[in-house]
């Protein structure tokens, strides 16, 4: 898997009349004490990497110029442009991402461009004993034993083979992650990195509105453990950041799931009665964010 190990500037690029630019002197502080060797050029970046030998799929290129982002096409280097006063008239849509100023920019940001430019799933939420990750197509085998009791629970499967599992996965990764910054993701034991589950988020259109869901499922070993507590807390608390449009968040509950059911009313859900969701009796639980 590839690892982050250099940002690569031009200091023509990124200075502004003659000193540099806001936050980018904090920036390079916050990276390096990562572990990140911050490389200044007065040439393109891909000349110097091929000088100093830097694989490029182990940079990342903050940049200000069309002509450098030209000159990475292609490339296996990550790319941060922000707009510099002195060059307005470059458009920088060949980055991967473009940011407005270097305010606000820092180790966490950058790394996460990094990953996403290389299908590194983004490590989301911990919990006392969980973290929650995105997934990616190699965690099909865990995949298939979590839900080999009930598939097609919760959205996943049942598929007609792995490369459709895969490109599943994939395009989720795609549009879902990439687009709006959440969706289901895999619980992972923080000690052993075994999976304890899924959750997360995903959009619903019911009845011509559009609705923000919690949804979680966990393997049938480590139920009875309190782990769905401990997630859904996470879960509700990271929504009414990361999901401002939003004032209310959705559990929908199998009628008979009476031990979910009762889980949610003790988060602070209220529960709004019956319905009827792909062709299941359901109860609604609404939260306010």
């Amino acid at each position: 898997m590839p690892e982050w190990k250099y940002l690569i500037y031009n200091r023509r690029e990124l200075w502004q009349n003659g000193r540099p630019a806001e936050g980018l002197l904090q920036l390079f502080r916050d990276v390096e004490g990562h572990g990140i060797t911050v490389i200044e050029t007065e040439e393109g970046p891909a000349s110097c990497m091929r000088e100093k030998g830097i694989l490029p799929e182990s940079a990342l290129v903050l940049t200000s110029l069309d002509l450098t982002l030209k000159e990475l096409s292609g490339s296996l280097a990550a790319s941060v442009a922000c707009r510099n006063p002195a060059f307005l008239a470059e458009g920088l849509y060949e980055a991967d991402l473009l940011a407005e100023g270097l305010e606000g920019l820092d180790y966490a940001f950058l790394e996460r461009i990094y990953q996403r430019k290389h299908g590194i799933p983004w490590r989301v939420l911990e919990t006392e004993r969980c973290f929650l990750r995105e997934m990616t197509p190699a965690d099909l085998p865990d995949l298939h034993d979590l839900y080999k009791d009930a598939p097609g629970q919760d959205g996943w499967g049942p598929f007609s083979s792995e490369e459709e599992e895969a490109a599943y996965i994939r395009a989720y990764m795609e549009n879902m992650y990439r687009f709006y910054g959440f969706g289901m993701w895999l619980i992972k034991d923080r000690m052993t990195d075994e999976l304890v589950g899924r959750a997360g988020f995903h959009l619903l259109t019911l009845d011509g509105e559009t609705l923000l869901e919690m949804g979680y499922r966990i393997a049938a070993s480590r139920r009875r453990m309190g782990y769905a507590k401990e997630v859904c807390r996470a879960l509700m608390a990271y929504a009414a950041d990361a999901a401002p449009g939003f004032c209310l968040l959705h559990c929908f509950v199998r009628a008979e799931n009476h031990a979910s059911g009762a889980l949610l009313e003790k988060l602070g859900f209220t529960d709004c009665g019956g319905c009827v969701r792909d062709g299941m009796d359901m109860r609604k639980y609404v939260c306010r964010l």
